[in-house]
């Protein structure tokens, strides 16, 4: 009779922890009102780069600079929850920054 109450409340308890360990998890990977910005292979002089946008505001503007000078620009659209990859024909032989305007926030990647 022990041992069913012990293993009864064992497994109330294992069945208790899981839901709280799924529903604590779920809520950490919503992404609300942020965007990211990344370069799609850091390793190679490609400079291509990508938009990930979780904001309502789907546009973005971006520079490309070379020594303070700016070489291109450009005007993105990036709906929520999606995300669009900007091919850049230079390849990188200086260090190259990559500024994103969203928002009136900047954003800046080097390379």
């Amino acid at each position: 009779m022990n041992q069913k109450i012990i293993l009864t409340f064992l497994i109330i308890f294992l069945i208790t922890s899981f839901s709280w360990l799924i529903y604590s998890e779920k809520k950490q990977h919503q992404i609300t009102n942020q965007w990211f910005l990344y370069f799609d292979n850091p390793q190679n002089n490609s400079l291509n780069f990508t938009v990930e946008n979780y904001t309502n505001n789907s546009n973005f503007t971006w520079q490309l600079l070379n020594n303070d000078n700016s070489f291109d620009t450009g005007k993105i659209k990036v709906l929520k929850g999606d995300k669009k990859t900007v091919i850049i024909e230079q390849r990188s032989t200086d260090s190259s920054i990559i500024k994103v305007l969203h928002n009136k926030e900047n954003r800046l990647i080097y390379k």
